[in-house]
């Protein structure tokens, strides 16, 4: 692995070493200054001592030894010279403001029988009596106290904090020991100059492990910044070559491959894997991989997470399209620089990524607008043209290349007239537009374009020029007349055949109403020759004239059914529209008188007088009976039936 790489990739073991060594450096100064506070402490502790038992010898030397033999009983203790010995006691102790007591011990038979003497105490509910036995079992120095001055070697335990006995011995004038003074000093007290020693050690100490600190702090940042500049410096020449590397690639797939070996050279990790997601939104699929061995199964995900896997994800426009992983090797895991260098690439390869596409998409765009029929025209906010694509040159009659420069509203205008408001005020006003307008050539010949204009923007958002989408329309014009006109045609045609239907259903109502008539027409003869005949066959004609009228309204009957049966059968000539009236000059008299005699049957039968008057002269007109019959059968029928 490069040097550069070390040195970036271990701050944590530098961090490390530098507090190890500013801890082995406390560690060793806390053992020195704790070796020299337990030796002098020892000898403050000593001088302690010496001073406890210096202050005993003190005090006995102030008490006549042989007063103390004159006391030989218990009844000594209310004697003159006990109350004047147990007086300078006391006076000694409110001399001392550091003694807690003070009290005479009498030697007894054995080392451990010793018996009280005199006490400084002076509450009487603590006072001990002349001859009282005194346990010396936990303090042995009373005993050692015979052959000079000594002291506790440590603090008694009591409630007041702990006090450190005195002992020193009352002799009389032939050296011998006659009673022992034990004076108990308070600890804090005795031990003040050991205590006050240890605080100056402590404190001595925690100035020199402030110091070491710092000192190590400060060589750790010194360190630290060192890396710091290393590694920015290592950082920033990996982005500048994986730039470069990308500048230089052509495809995407040349990118991504020649991106991953920079990559691992880079950051000194030489397992890499790219995630990209399909344009249809898809699932992640990777796309390329470096590193892993050939032929052995590699299980590769893009959401895969562990301590050894460093995932960065690429954004457009904060939608994740694509994942960058990276793979720690067994003997070095992931610094934070690591990661922080590892998004920095993932930054830049996702830039690369992004300029392959765009190059990519303005290669398309570029040759859409060179192969495409629509006019392409840019010209800035001042309406001044800046470019025009083949198609908009061929259209506008330019062989030259003599559009740039020239005004939009000199070559699109709204109509030929003198008040129409100018194209690019229009647009200034608007914002845009959509719709169609009349384009002017070169030549000054003028065709219909449908055109949209909307404004571009630079990089920074701003409004930067009009782009003008067009096309020619003259052939959809033409087109869009000849349809008219057949629509025109077919408007006309629909018309006639509109008038064809109705008369269609004029005729189809006319034979219902023809049906429906004569069937009322059929029933009224056959009714007429029904009833005549019952009557023949009856025998209710009383002469032969009756008889005879009725076989002649038989007749009549048959024969106007005949007629109706004729016009039934032609039928064909009404659906046809050549049913004809054949009029002939004659008297209308005989057709009445025969049509109600054919009906009068049916009005006896229920009950309706029927009268029929005619004048003297006959009723000449131009006429056709059978259908003047017809008419007459059908309304005065209908009169009878209802």
């Amino acid at each position: 692995m490069p040097e550069d790489h070390v040195t970036a990739g271990n701050p944590a073991k530098i961090r490390a070493h530098y507090l190890s060594a500013t801890l082995l450096a406390a560690l060793l100064t806390g053992a020195l200054v704790w070796a020299l506070t337990a030796y002098f402490g020892d000898r403050l502790h000593q001088e302690g001592r010496v001073r406890v038992a210096a202050l005993a010898a003190t005090i006995a030397a102030g008490i006549p030894a042989e007063e103390i033999q004159a006391l030989g009983g218990p009844g000594s203790a209310r004697s003159a010279a006990y109350l004047e010995l147990r007086s300078s006691l006391i006076a000694a102790r409110q001399a001392n403001p550091d003694l807690k007591r003070i009290f005479v011990l009498l030697p007894g038979s054995t080392p451990r029988q010793w018996r009280f003497a005199l006490d400084a105490v002076t509450a009487s509910r603590e006072h001990i009596g002349f001859g009282d036995p005194y346990d010396v079992t936990s303090h042995p120095k009373i005993e050692e106290a015979r052959s000079g001055p000594t002291a506790d070697q440590s603090p008694n335990p009591d409630s007041g904090g702990g006090w450190i006995g005195g002992y020193a011995p009352i002799r009389d004038r032939q050296g011998r020991v006659v009673a022992v003074l034990a004076a108990e000093v308070g600890a804090e007290a005795a031990l003040l100059s050991v205590k006050r020693f240890r605080i100056g050690a402590s404190v001595a100490y925690l100035l020199l492990f402030a110091g070491i600190a710092f000192t190590g702090m400060d060589r750790f940042q010194k360190r630290r910044l060192e890396l710091e500049r290393n590694r920015n410096i290592h950082a920033r020449l990996s982005i500048h070559r994986l730039a470069e590397v990308m500048t230089r690639s052509g495809g995407e797939t040349d990118l991504i491959r020649n991106a991953l070996d920079t990559m691992a050279v880079a950051t000194g990790f030489p397992q890499w894997a790219l995630f990209r997601r399909d344009r249809d939104r898809g699932p992640m699929a990777i796309v390329a991989a470096r590193g892993f061995p050939e032929g052995s199964p590699v299980d590769l995900k893009p959401d895969a997470a562990g301590p050894d896997i460093c995932s960065v994800p690429l954004l457009e426009h904060g939608e994740p399209t694509g994942v960058l992983q990276c793979f720690a090797t067994p003997a070095r895991g992931f610094a934070a620089n690591d990661v922080t260098l590892i998004r920095w690439l993932a930054a830049q390869l996702t830039q690369g990524l992004k300029r392959i596409q765009l190059e990519s998409r303005d290669q398309l765009l570029a040759s859409y607008m060179r192969s495409t029929d629509e006019m392409l025209v840019g010209f800035d906010l001042d309406g001044r043209i800046t470019y025009a694509n083949p198609a908009a040159c061929r259209a506008l009659g330019d062989t030259a290349g003599t559009l740039q420069g020239r005004w939009i509203d000199t070559l699109l205008a709204f109509s030929d007239g003198e008040d129409t408001i100018p194209f690019l005020k229009l647009l200034r006003q608007e914002g845009a537009f959509s719709g169609e307008l009349q384009c002017r050539t070169l030549e000054g010949a003028a065709f219909p374009a449908e055109v949209t204009v909307s404004k571009a923007t630079d990089r920074e958002g701003n409004e930067s020029a009009w782009v003008l989408v067009g096309r020619d329309i003259s052939d959809r014009r033409e087109r869009e007349d000849e349809i008219r006109s057949r629509s025109e045609q077919l408007e006309l045609i629909v018309e006639q055949l509109q008038q064809a239907n109705e008369k269609l259903a004029e005729g189809s109502r006319m034979k219902n109403e023809f049906l429906a008539n004569t069937s009322h027409e059929l029933r009224t003869p056959l009714n007429a020759v029904i009833g005549f005949a019952t009557l023949i066959e009856q025998g209710v004609a009383q002469s032969d004239q009756e008889r005879s009228s009725f076989a002649k309204s038989i007749r009549e009957s048959a024969e106007h059914l005949l007629i109706v049966i004729n016009d039934i059968l032609d039928l064909a000539k009404v659906e046809a529209g050549r049913l004809e009236v054949e009029l002939q000059a004659g008297d209308a008299t005989p057709t009445l008188l025969a049509t109600a005699e054919t009906l009068r049957p049916g009005a006896a039968r229920k009950g309706i007088g029927f009268k029929v008057t005619v004048p003297q002269h006959p009723l000449n007109m131009q006429l056709d009976p059978a259908r003047l019959r017809q008419v007459l059968l059908n309304l005065l029928g209908n009169a009878i039936k209802f």
